[in-house]
């Protein structure tokens, strides 16, 4: 039984993401390619300086071998960008479990950037404002609705706004216990 790091894409596929060729760099940080592109456009101006390794070539006690330059990244594996000075030399138990550490640290910082983008896209689409346009009836008068104002009075009398009447469906204040009483008695006109 060898150890290597695994470098298949599962949760790219669950997630209806498509997969993308992932690169942890020298500093711990995942670099994501969607598309196939040549190690040398990975490593920049960083190619006497580092090298670029198949996750899945990385094997305890082996060599740790460096890909050709010409040669193109794959969809869905993990690459790390490691200094030259490592090139050719046998991994050990420590190395290999700091590059684990770097590659499940650098991998979950990504999902939480996703989840914050999604969460935040969410929150943007759930809230729309919209302009208040009034409507003025033939008189040149706002005209209001229930929505708007929430009490109004018909010709039967006080109708309640919803609200109102869902307290009362809850055993709340009773829209039948509260009467509308003017604080003002009306005035009587007399005809001589």
């Amino acid at each position: 039984m060898g150890s290597c790091f695994s470098s298949s894409c599962s949760a790219a596929s669950t997630t209806g993401r498509s997969p993308t060729a992932k690169v942890i760099n020298a500093d711990g940080l995942l670099i994501e390619y969607s598309q196939p592109v040549q190690v040398s456009h990975v490593l920049g101006l960083n190619h006497r300086a580092f090298f670029l390794s198949n996750a899945d070539g990385l094997f305890y006690g082996h060599h740790i071998h460096a890909l050709d330059d010409n040669r193109y990244i794959e969809l869905g594996k993990l690459y790390f960008l490691l200094p030259a000075k490592r090139l050719n030399h046998p991994l050990t138990a420590a190395e290999m479990a700091a590059l684990a550490v770097s590659a499940n640290s650098a991998l979950a910082d990504a999902a939480l950037m996703r989840k914050k983008k999604s969460n935040s896209r969410r929150r943007r689409k759930g809230v729309q404002v919209l302009p208040v346009v009034t409507a003025l009836d033939s008189d040149g008068y706002e005209s209001f609705n229930e929505i708007s104002v929430g009490n109004w009075k018909t010709e039967k009398g006080w109708r309640k706004s919803d609200e109102v009447k869902q307290r009362a469906l809850r055993g709340g204040e009773s829209a039948v216990k509260r009467h509308f009483r003017p604080s003002l008695d009306s005035i009587e006109e007399v005809y001589e």
